[in-house]
This record gives C-alpha cells, sequence and structure tokens, in this order.
C-alpha cells in the first residue's frame, strides 16, 4: 500500500513539473540561457575592470626580494704579512727593518660571506596626468553600465521570443485538436460519399473531391505538429532545458492585447523612441564612452607630460635582517626619493591622428543612434500595422464563423426533418472547423505582433 502511495506521488509530482509556466520559464532562461550566462559574466568582468581603473588613482607598491648562495665570493680574506710591512720601508717615519726574520700575518677584513640578500620597496604615485585616470575612471564605469544594460536587454529579447513561440504553441495546439475534428469529419464524409454514389445519388467526382479533402487534412495535421515541435525545441533551447513537454501552463491575455490594438501609432512610436527604451539607452552610452575615449586622446598628445612621484626603501647585506647577529653590520640600505615626468615629444603625428580618429568614433557612434531610432520606429509602423490587420481580419473571420454556424443549423434542421442530406451537413460543419483554425493563426499572428511592440515600447505589458 505504501508502495502504491509512493508511485501516486511522484506521478503528481512528475505532472507538476511539467506544466510549467511563463514565470517557471523566463526564471529558467535567467539561468540557463548561454547567451545571458555569457552577458552576466561579462558585466561581471566590466566591473573588475572598473576596479583596475580606480585603482590607478593610489599608489602603487612593488616590494622585491633575492637572496643568492655564492660558491665562490668574489671578495676573499685580506690580511698583510711581515714581508708586506717590510716592502713598505717605514710607516710614519718608523723603520719597519726590525720586523725582518719574523714570520706573522694580520687580518684586514675575513671575506665575503657566502650568502647575499636583497630587499628593495618601491612606492609610485602619480600626480598629474591630465586627467586620464579618472576619464578612464567615467569611460570604465560606463562599460560597466553598458554591460548591465545588455543583460537586461537580452532578458527582455529572450522573454519576448519565449512569449511567441509559447503563443504559437498555444494556437498549434487548439490548430491540431480542430483538425483532428476535421479529419474526423472528412473520413465520414468520404464514407457516405462511397454509399450515395453507390446508390448514383452523387457523381464519383464527388467522392474524389472528398478523398482529396481528406487526404489533404492528414497533410495538414502533419504540417502542425512539425510546426509545434519546432516551437517546443526553441522553448528548450531558450531556457537551456532538453526536458521542457509541451503540456505548459500558458493561455494568452486578451485584454493585454487589446490595449495595443486601442493604441495609437504616434504613442507607440513616441514610447519606442523614448529614454524607457534600453536599447537606445546602450546606444546613447557608447556615443558617451566614444566621447571620453576621444577626451584620453587629447589628453595624451605630444608635449602633455604626466609627473609622478617615486620613493624607494632598499637593503643589501650578507645576513638576512632581523634573524641573523650582527646584520647590521654587514649591509648597506638606502632611502630615495625621485619626481618624474614623462612626455612624448614627437612619434610622427600618431598621437594627434588619435585624437581625430576618436572623433570620427564619436559621429558613427551618433550616426548609429540615429538610425536606430528610425529603425525602430519603422519596426513599431510594421507591427502596428500588422497587428491591427492581423485584428480587423480575426473579426472579420469571427463574422464568418457566425454566419457558418447559422447555415449549419439550417442544414442540420432540413437534414433532421428528412428534406437534407448528411453530405451538406458534414460540409457546412468542415467549413466552420476551417473557419476556426484560420481564426487561431490570425490571433496568433496578433499576439506576435503585439509581443513585438511590448519589446520595442518596453512596457513589459505581456510579461
Amino acid at each position: 500500500m505504501k508502495h502504491f502511495f509512493a508511485i501516486c506521488l511522484m506521478l503528481i509530482s512528475s505532472s507538476s513539473l511539467w506544466a510549467l509556466t511563463h514565470e517557471d520559464l523566463v526564471e529558467k532562461i535567467r539561468l540557463n540561457n548561454q547567451d545571458v550566462l555569457k552577458a552576466q559574466a561579462e558585466y561581471r568582468q566590466a566591473k573588475l575592470d572598473t576596479s583596475d581603473a580606480k585603482g590607478g588613482l593610489g599608489p602603487k607598491v612593488d616590494l622585491q626580494i633575492s637572496g643568492t648562495f655564492m660558491v665562490n665570493p668574489p671578495i676573499g680574506e685580506i690580511k698583510i704579512t711581515t714581508e708586506d710591512l717590510i716592502k713598505q720601508g717605514d710607516l710614519n717615519g718608523v723603520d719597519l727593518s726590525a720586523l725582518r726574520g719574523r714570520d706573522f700575518s694580520y687580518q684586514l677584513y675575513e671575506g665575503m660571506e657566502n650568502t647575499l640578500y636583497s630587499f628593495e620597496l618601491s612606492i609610485t604615485q602619480p600626480i598629474f596626468t591630465w586627467g586620464k585616470i579618472t576619464k578612464a575612471i567615467k569611460l570604465y564605469e560606463k562599460v560597466e553600465e553598458i554591460r548591465q544594460l545588455q543583460v537586461e536587454i537580452l532578458l527582455a529579447q529572450k522573454e519576448c521570443e519565449l512569449y511567441g513561440h509559447e503563443v504559437a504553441l498555444y494556437y498549434l495546439n487548439q490548430i491540431e485538436k480542430l483538425l483532428k475534428e476535421q479529419i474526423s469529419k472528412a473520413e465520414r464524409l468520404v464514407s457516405i460519399s462511397k454509399a450515395y454514389e453507390e446508390n448514383g445519388m452523387i457523381l464519383s467526382q464527388e467522392v474524389i473531391s472528398a478523398n482529396l479533402q481528406a487526404q489533404q487534412l492528414d497533410v495538414a495535421i502533419k504540417n502542425v505538429q512539425l510546426q509545434k515541435d519546432s516551437q517546443l525545441r526553441a522553448i528548450q533551447r531558450l531556457c537551456y532545458d532538453s526536458l521542457i513537454d509541451v503540456d505548459l501552463d500558458f493561455v494568452p491575455d486578451e485584454e493585454k492585447i487589446a490595449s495595443y490594438e486601442k493604441s495609437s501609432r504616434n504613442d507607440l512610436e513616441a514610447a519606442a523612441s523614448g529614454e524607457q527604451n534600453n536599447n537606445l539607452r546602450m546606444l546613447r552610452m557608447l556615443c558617451d564612452v566614444a566621447a571620453i575615449a576621444r577626451e584620453i586622446a587629447g589628453a595624451s598628445v605630444n608635449w602633455k607630460p604626466d609627473v609622478a612621484f617615486q620613493a624607494s626603501l632598499g637593503f643589501s647585506g650578507q645576513r638576512f635582517p632581523l634573524f641573523q647577529p650582527e646584520w647590521q653590520d654587514k649591509g648597506d640600505w638606502h632611502v630615495n626619493l625621485s619626481l618624474g615626468i614623462r612626455t612624448t615629444v614627437w612619434d610622427g603625428g600618431k598621437a594627434v591622428r588619435d585624437v581625430t580618429r576618436k572623433k570620427i568614433g564619436e559621429e558613427t557612434a551618433e550616426i548609429d543612434y540615429n538610425n536606430a531610432v528610425v529603425q525602430i520606429k519603422e519596426n513599431v509602423a510594421k507591427n502596428y500595422f500588422d497587428l491591427q490587420l492581423s485584428s480587423s481580419k480575426a473579426e472579420y473571420q469571427k463574422l464568418m464563423i457566425s454566419g457558418s454556424e447559422l447555415e449549419f443549423k439550417q442544414k442540420k434542421a432540413e437534414y433532421d426533418s428528412g428534406y437534407g442530406n448528411e453530405i451538406e451537413v458534414l460540409k457546412k460543419e468542415l467549413e466552420i472547423l476551417n473557419n476556426k483554425i484560420s481564426l487561431a493563426q490570425l490571433q496568433m499572428d496578433t499576439h506576435v505582433a503585439a509581443a513585438t511592440l511590448d519589446y520595442l515600447t518596453s512596457n513589459h505589458l505581456l510579461r
């Protein structure tokens, strides 16, 4: 009994696992999508670059320690013998000849030890760089903002793609159900047509037409199943999860779509080209980056020297400081204070050309921004008209369905009263189902156009 309840619990949990909501899939995109993960890694790298740039304001501290063991020290023992003294003749008027015949020596220097240690601590602090360091910090901070915004843009783009695939999958499921119902009606139509043909009530051409219609429906449902598989695989790629099944907990919100149908084209274009559009914000930031790069290039031209202060503290000796006795007497120490000035006098005009190059880059960034505004407005206009057209066609299709349903009721009433035939009833049912399929396709197009407008205007109504 316990085993039975365990199996039931597993089945319940697995079924709830597959019925993923839109929010569940968005979270999977955030955590698993490779493009998003790459953008997040680039953002973290940009933060490190900003920290590096800020570090340029402070001092740079270097410490160098070396130890050497000399097998044959260059300076050995130094001593003087009586023979060396006698060769001097006299020392401050004192006759040294009396030392003749005596054999002794005096040690003047015991020689170098086998070890040699060296310590060097240097501190370099920039004093004046014509603002290159502070401008570089601004540049990297701006790049960091761009990388962060790029993550948001990519998430919004992936979510818009996800919504489009979910909408397509939802309506393809509806179309598949309608096609299955059509196939059932078509098979019944073929069967009745054959019976009527045998009785001489209809021509063989009508039987062939019924067979062709049934075959077309078989091809259509296979095509829909192929499209469903394609949409599902696209969702799996977005979420980087191959276990996602076709059974998703998603229903399009018709009320939110209606808000876009009621909006004016000018309002949508204004929203898409305004400050809330993250794509345009990123392009504007790229213009700022180009301007800062031009300022840095201007601060790097000839005859603009950089000034830096450097202090160094060093010790070199034969004994390790603090750990070996008499280490102070076995080495030397030094403290140096320096002020350095460095500038490029002539580089063949490269620095000046670099300033011009950066100005061109600034102009190019501005052109890219203006082109993006125009392109976004064009995309808004296209999807706005697509939305209006699909919506109008959908309303027309609803009227067609209402008319077909009235005609079906008449045909059905005639057939039930014995005046009509079942073939006409089935044909009208097939016509209604076909109109419903067309309506589902138009509704799908409407939602896709609205989702694109939602992304372009950054309204986030559908998310």
